[in-house]
């Protein structure tokens, strides 16, 4: 029912660009990914450029395995609004599954400009360390990021891993 009334808005208003963004949720949620990701072009468009917008479809792209379609649509997310930390984080996973260690390691740094709080970001750096077999950096980093969230039980199973790598 709802698809029915957002087509029937399109018909009086063809320029609605949040409509065609929830026309884009409802394809999406029936497994049309095509008319999903068209809708949400007609969107951006019609002037509709809310961040969740280019978020969701970085998952879609994501998931039909369109990586370099999903960086650049977080990329589009992030600077709409750079203090959500959902978008940071998709974005330096994709980097990390492409072994792209450089930019991952960018996408670092400005994450914990933006965002300081998020332990996420010291774990993601001491996996890149770790992949990279730079094991003193990670040791600084999963120290800074012990004293930093000290009650984070993951973090310190990170430090174990790292002791039983060097064979500490």
């Amino acid at each position: 029912k709802a698809e029915e009334c957002f087509k029937k808005i399109i018909l009086i208003d063809k320029k609605d660009g949040q409509v065609y963004f929830n026309l884009g949720n409802i394809s999406f949620l029936q497994d049309k990914i095509s008319e999903g990701i068209e809708y949400y072009n007609k969107a951006v468009a019609n002037g509709f450029e809310d961040p969740i917008l280019y978020y969701n479809l970085g998952m879609v792209y994501e998931e039909i395995n369109n990586i370099n379609m999903a960086i650049r649509n977080y990329s589009k997310a992030i600077s709409k609004d750079p203090l959500k930390p959902e978008y940071r984080l998709r974005q330096v996973a994709l980097y990390m599954k492409n072994d792209d260690y450089n930019e991952a390691l960018e996408a670092l740094e400005s994450l914990n400009e933006y965002c300081p709080d998020i332990f996420e970001g010291y774990h993601f750096r001491f996996e890149i360390f770790l992949a990279q077999e730079k094991y003193d950096e990670a040791e600084k980093v999963i120290n800074k990021a012990i004293n930093l969230f000290p009650k984070d039980v993951s973090l310190f199973y990170d430090k174990i891993r790292l002791v039983s790598i060097r064979g500490d």
